[in-house]
């Protein structure tokens, strides 16, 4: 019979060797110290556990007083550069709420009848991409509307209607003439073949133009990548038509939207135009 003289972790349980101490003893003998060896391993491995379970101690000791306090002011700093940005970016909020909040009273209508108004855009930053971004979601908003009269489609398949009003009796209208055209046409083509000629309007609008350029990608791209554009067409000296673009497109339509931007800062003043509105729609209808 061998008797174990260390535990799993290398630990002497007894200093001596217990085997040949077994030889020439009788059975009680044999079971006695066969007894006090399980005990010599009992508490060679209680003195083991408090061994470990000191160092486990030391290990866990709170940290002193100099590394908490280096610990807080670095996460004080952190919370203060936080709190900065976060102060900054407020700051920054309010003031684009200002400068939209007052961009869009120039936009209003100044009579109850659906007039052509001012259109504008702020100057740079996240006002001007806001002013984009606005504008032309405003007329998708009112796409229907736009559409509403004439109604469409209309039941004979082609619509070409003008009306013309004048305010010369509206206050503060300067005696401007309205005018209204209305077109419809039908292809039998799928939407998608008819939705991709739909950009075409932004050439279209002014043929006799002397040079067109297009502006402010990068800004356009960041509202709706691949969907804006804005252009800028000179027709003759001090001439220009200056016109942001949008599509918008749903399950089973396509909307393109077109207005005209009769003061941008970056750019001359265009006086020669007023405001125009463009809604081109292209519609499964079956």
């Amino acid at each position: 019979m061998a008797t174990e003289t260390k535990d799993g972790d290398g630990v002497d349980l007894l200093p001596v060797d217990v085997n040949a101490l077994l030889k020439g003893l009788d059975r009680q003998a044999r079971a006695r110290l066969q007894n006090r060896a399980k005990q010599a391993r009992f508490r060679a491995r209680r003195r083991a556990e408090r061994i470990a379970l000191h160092a486990q101690k030391d290990a866990l000791q709170p940290l002193s007083w100099h590394d908490v306090a280096n610990a807080l002011a670095a996460s004080a700093t952190d919370a203060a550069d936080e709190n900065e940005r976060l102060k900054q970016r407020r700051t920054a909020n309010l003031a684009l709420v200002q400068a939209m909040t007052k961009w869009i009273a120039t936009l209003l209508p100044r009579s109850p009848r659906p007039t052509a108004a001012y259109t504008s855009v702020l100057r740079n930053g996240a006002a001007r991409q806001a002013s984009f971004d606005w504008l032309t979601k405003r007329l998708y908003i009112d796409t229907d509307r736009a559409l509403s009269a004439p109604p469409f489609p209309t039941a004979s398949g082609f619509l070409n209607a003008f009306s013309i009003y004048d305010e010369n009796d509206v206050e503060d209208d300067d005696g401007c003439v309205h005018a209204c055209w209305s077109f419809q046409q039908f292809y039998d083509r799928s939407l998608h073949d008819v939705a991709t000629k739909l950009p075409f309007p932004l050439v279209a609008v002014c043929p006799q133009r002397r040079s067109v350029s297009f502006l402010d990608q990068e800004i356009l791209d960041a509202i709706a990548p691949g969907s804006m554009c804005y252009r800028r067409a000179v027709l003759n000296d001090g001439e220009t038509i200056n016109l942001v673009g949008r599509i918008f497109r749903e399950a089973s339509r396509v909307v393109f939207v077109l207005c005209n931007i009769i003061d941008d800062p970056t750019l001359l003043r265009d006086e020669y135009y007023r405001h125009r509105l463009f809604w081109y729609c292209t519609k499964c209808i079956r």
